[in-house]
C-alpha cells in the first residue's frame, strides 16, 4: 500500500514538473529547428543564433527581449525559489526589501511588453520636428514623447500593481517572519478554517480593483476624446534664439 502511495505521487510530480517546463523546452526545441514557421520538425540548425548575433546594433535589444520573456515563460515557483536561494546565499534579509525585489523583477517583465508596444508605434519625424524648433533631447522626451506614452504608462503600472498585490508564490518565499502580505494571510487564514472575514477581504479587494480600472479607463478615454477633437493639454512652445542683425551689414 505504501509504495502504491509512492508511486502515484511520483507520477503526480513528473506530471507537474513536465508541464512547467514544457514551454521552456518547445522554446529550445524551435530554436533549432529549421522550419522557420515551426509546424514541423525540419531539422536542427544554428541558423536562427547565427542570425540574431549577425547584427552588431541589434544585438542588445535582442538580449533584452530574450531576458524579458524568460521571466514570462518562466514558471513563477522556479522564479521565486532561485531568488530565495540567492537571496540566502549572499546575504540578504527577508522582508519588505525582499519583496520589493522580487515583486519588481517579476511584474516588470508584462509592464515593458505593454510599453514597447507603444515605442514601436512612435514616429521619429515628432522627436525631429522638436528638435528643429529648439528643443533639447530632454524636453523632447518629457513635452513630445512621454505624453504618447502616457497611457501605456499608466496600463503598464496598473497591470504590475494587480499582479503584485495578488501575487502569492513570491511573497511567500521573499516575505520571510518580518511582514505578511494580504495574499498570504489569506492563506494562513484559510489552512485552519473559512471564516466571513475572507469574504469581506475578498469584496473589497474586488472592489478596489473595479474602481481603479474604471477611473483609469475614464482618464485614457477622456484623453483620446480630447486628442480627437484637436485640442492639447497643453501648447508645446520651444524657445528659438533669433539670428542677431547688426546695423550697416
Amino acid at each position: 500500500m505504501r509504495l502504491r502511495r509512492h508511486l502515484v505521487s511520483g507520477i503526480i510530480a513528473i506530471v507537474v514538473v513536465s508541464f512547467l517546463w514544457a514551454p521552456l523546452l518547445m522554446t529550445a526545441l524551435n530554436a533549432l529547428n529549421r522550419d522557420e514557421l515551426a509546424t514541423r520538425w525540419g531539422g536542427a540548425t544554428l541558423r536562427w543564433f547565427r542570425q540574431a548575433l549577425a547584427n552588431p546594433d541589434a544585438r542588445g535589444r535582442r538580449v533584452f527581449d530574450v531576458l524579458t520573456y524568460m521571466r514570462i515563460i518562466m514558471p513563477e515557483v522556479v522564479f521565486a525559489v532561485a531568488l530565495f536561494l540567492l537571496f540566502t546565499k549572499i546575504g540578504v534579509p527577508l522582508g519588505a526589501l525582499a519583496v520589493i525585489a522580487g515583486h519588481t523583477v517579476w511584474n516588470s517583465a508584462y509592464a515593458t511588453l505593454i510599453v514597447q508596444s507603444r515605442v514601436i508605434t512612435l514616429d521619429p519625424i515628432l522627436e525631429d520636428a522638436a528638435a528643429d524648433l529648439g528643443a533639447t533631447p530632454v524636453r523632447a522626451f518629457w513635452r513630445v514623447t512621454l505624453p504618447i506614452l502616457l497611457p501605456a504608462v499608466a496600463a503598464a503600472a496598473l497591470l504590475a500593481f494587480t499582479f503584485s498585490f495578488d501575487d502569492l508564490v513570491t511573497s511567500f518565499y521573499m516575505s520571510g517572519t518580518r511582514i505578511e502580505t494580504l495574499p498570504v494571510v489569506l492563506l494562513s487564514m484559510i489552512r485552519f478554517r473559512l471564516s466571513p472575514q475572507i469574504n469581506a477581504i475578498g469584496i473589497a479587494v474586488m472592489a478596489t480593483t473595479v474602481v481603479s480600472v474604471s477611473l483609469l479607463y475614464f482618464l485614457l478615454s477622456r484623453n483620446a476624446q480630447r486628442g480627437r477633437s484637436g485640442a492639447l493639454p497643453a501648447p508645446i512652445s520651444f524657445e528659438v534664439d533669433a539670428p542677431v542683425t547688426r546695423p550697416g551689414r
